[in-house]
């Protein structure tokens, strides 16, 4: 199945990050999917799925909602800004234990959409920021 761009986005931010539908990645990632940012570099849909489980996994009430939208229908390319919410309860993260704080933080993704399906993100945020919020630096 073939998506729009808003759709697509849409799916990646409510129900891939939000409600934690991981499947829904077979349908609104490519198969050469790539995300790069800050944590890494991630190379396919399965990569991927498992930073957002781990990440998920870290931070348990993790919540995110897009605060603004740029897109070029044209070009295929949205940017996002995102502010992201959650609590440091969970798993290990970047190599630090729980601390129990909470992370606020703006981040931003900006996605490339090929033939339906997002084939690239590239995220940026402020990850001194996080770990001072975290109280691990």
């Amino acid at each position: 199945m073939s998506y729009s761009i808003d759709e697509l986005i849409d799916l990646w931010a409510h129900e891939f990050w939000d409600r934690r539908n991981y499947d829904i990645a077979d349908k609104i990632l490519a198969d050469d999917f790539v995300r790069r940012g800050p944590s890494g570099e991630y190379v396919g849909r399965d990569h991927y799925k498992q930073f957002l489980r781990d990440q998920h996994l870290s931070f348990p009430d993790y919540h995110h909602e897009i605060v603004d939208r740029s897109v070029d229908h044209q070009r295929g390319k949205a940017l996002l800004l995102f502010h992201c919410t959650g609590t440091f309860t969970g798993t290990a993260y970047g190599g630090f234990q729980p601390t129990g704080k909470r992370m606020d933080l703006h981040a931003m993704d900006l996605l490339t959409v090929r033939d339906g399906r997002i084939v690239s993100n590239h995220g940026m945020y402020d990850r001194l920021g996080l770990y001072k919020s975290l109280g691990v630096l």
